[in-house]
């Protein structure tokens, strides 16, 4: 393998990297229900985000230690 080769790989594996450091972040729109097995909605107030049950009520705060 020449220079310019581990170079290229150096680099693919720094944007793989990258793409699943994004992809860990990510929030889910909508997720199960632990209650009810119906769809949870993500939701937001002015400082916190939370995931709320339309069927059953049910809220899922989100804590944010930023």
């Amino acid at each position: 393998m020449n220079i310019s080769n581990g170079l290229q790989y150096h680099q693919q594996d720094k944007k793989k990297a990258k793409q699943n450091i994004n992809t860990n972040t990510e929030l889910q729109f909508e997720i199960e229900c632990t209650r009810c097995y119906g769809a949870m909605i993500l939701c937001s107030d002015f400082n916190s985000l939370y995931y709320l049950c339309e069927e059953c009520n049910f809220v899922f705060i989100i804590n944010s230690t930023c």
